[in-house]
């Protein structure tokens, strides 16, 4: 699929339009815990969006850097991206790889996928298997995760990641 090679794309720089109620806070949250090619996450913030380069996909971003809807991660830090190929929904996701996620929006499909990214877009792995429950949507997209990835490391953990209008594409 065309989205392998540089979708560090995804280190983003976001725009203005996040929502905001009492249940999930400008920046999100979420908590990661395990370990890919020795390399964890400590996550601080957590958004949700419409990708930036990939028409009709979303992204979910858990981050080590502060993030809100209206400015970029700033400073070192890893990012944990999962890829949508159509608006979150309340239910189940498979985990696929990259190479698996459709090439178009597929609505009707509970398909997500993963990838660990360093400073710059790099990316580190992509993940081969696992799920995403996705609880609720709206203001705050929150659930949580379990994934396998290359490199045989595996990542699970929690998210209520601040849902923004736009996101832009950083550096």
């Amino acid at each position: 699929m065309m989205m392998m090679g540089r979708v560090g794309a995804l280190l983003l720089s976001w725009a203005t339009g996040c929502g905001g109620d009492e249940e999930c806070k400008a920046g999100g949250e979420a908590t990661v815990q395990g370990s890919v090619e020795g390399r964890t996450v400590d996550a601080v913030s957590a958004l949700y969006g419409p990708h930036p380069v990939f028409d009709g996909f979303f992204a979910l971003v858990i981050d080590e850097r502060t993030m809100t809807c209206d400015a970029p991660p700033t400073g070192a830090g890893k990012s944990l991206v999962f890829i949508f190929c159509a608006p979150a929904a309340a239910r189940d996701y498979s985990m696929v790889g990259l190479e698996d996620l459709p090439e178009q929006p597929c609505p009707d499909l509970a398909v997500a996928t993963g990838l660990l990214e360093e400073e710059g877009g790099s990316d580190v792995a992509s993940a081969m298997s696992g799920s995403l429950t996705v609880d609720s949507t709206g203001s705050c997209v929150a659930g949580m995760f379990s994934t396998t990835f290359t490199g045989g490391g595996q990542l699970g953990g929690s998210f209520r990641a601040a849902a923004c209008e736009s996101l832009a594409a950083g550096p």
